[in-house]
């Protein structure tokens, strides 16, 4: 995309932009903050959300590195918003984002690496910008929309840890966005190829970069808040845990496999 007037232009954010459900938490990190009174380590908030079209300049705004200032929920917000958006304001910036904000062990979980010596770490950001995948990355990555479902909730910390939260997201894939992004991100010479056939009178070769993604997914986030440098007050994603269920997990609520009692 090239620049137009000083900021960055693209032909899809300037068709009608998907909607995105966030957190009111959001507004929080925008306002100056009173003193708190002291509170129970062990809390859920209620999930008030509103409705929040973004802008380019909003989304060129969305930090690339932690911050203790932004809470669980403007963390999560960061992510997500980030991968939907992922080639702006430059090419895999949500990846990279999605990088900054992980713990080690979470890196490891999405893009794994060779075990040495029995052990995994020391992700790289090469590495994780080549090899990184999984159900929650593939699902947000250029997303119709998400949204926080239910209560994020905040369990305390331990003389090992800081605290937890945890969130479910809810991610949206329509096919009519899959095959818009599909368009705009395809090669030139699929382009040639769409419009040679619109000429023609002939069903355009239209590319699915985002096939088989499902309408809905959802994922429980677990977020940890870090108590030693160099991101210490900070929340970082510890793992993105897919709700749906695998075949294994189905076949094992059927019951007993076999009928009758057990001769052992």
């Amino acid at each position: 995309a090239a620049p137009r007037g000083g900021q960055l232009w693209s032909p899809l954010l300037c068709c009608d932009m998907p909607i995105i459900t966030v957190g009111i938490a959001m507004l929080a990190a925008l306002l100056p903050q009173p003193p708190q009174p002291h509170r129970r380590d062990s809390r859920t908030m209620r999930s008030c959300t509103i409705l929040m079209p973004m802008s380019i300049n909003e989304i060129e705004l969305l930090p690339m590195e932690p911050t203790p200032e932004l809470g669980p929920v403007e963390t999560m917000f960061v992510i997500c918003a980030g991968l939907k958006y992922n080639n702006w304001p430059n090419v895999d910036a949500g990846i990279e984002r999605l990088y900054n904000h992980l713990t080690p062990m979470g890196r490891v979980a999405i893009a794994p690496t060779p075990p040495k010596s029995g052990l995994q770490g020391g992700v790289t950001l090469e590495y994780f910008m080549a090899n990184a995948g999984s159900a929650a990355v593939g699902a947000l990555l250029m997303c119709s929309r998400f949204e926080f479902t239910g209560d994020v909730t905040i369990s305390p910390g331990s003389q090992a840890r800081g605290r937890i939260a945890t969130q479910m997201v809810t991610v949206y894939n329509d096919q009519e966005d899959a095959e818009l992004v599909s368009l705009v991100s395809a090669a030139p010479e699929q382009h040639a190829a769409i419009l040679e056939a619109v000429r023609k009178g002939e069903k355009p070769p239209l590319p699915s970069l985002i096939a088989g993604a499902p309408k809905a997914s959802r994922f429980f986030f677990h977020l940890e808040e870090e108590r030693r440098p160099p991101h210490q007050g900070c929340w970082l994603l510890k793992e993105m845990f897919s709700m749906q269920k695998t075949k294994l997990q189905i076949l094992n609520e059927g019951g007993e496999e076999f009928e009758g009692a057990d001769t052992g």
